[in-house]
């Protein structure tokens, strides 16, 4: 299993930090047609490298 389960408390009373999360309702994934209809094949997603062929450490993004 890839991940588990976690979850923050609400209130921290030795720091005074309060937890604004909230637990997700809804989840959306954006795809390539490809990947798309692996999913819908697999009846699932699953996790992998995600690979970007953009050079992030340019200083054209800084």
């Amino acid at each position: 299993m890839e991940w588990q389960p976690y979850q923050t408390p609400e209130y921290d009373p030795e720091s005074g930090w309060h937890n604004l999360c909230r637990p997700l309702t809804t989840v959306f994934h954006v795809a390539h047609v490809e990947t798309a209809l692996r999913i819908v094949k697999d009846g699932r997603v699953k996790a992998g490298l995600v690979l970007i062929k953009a050079n992030l450490t340019s200083s054209a993004f800084w």
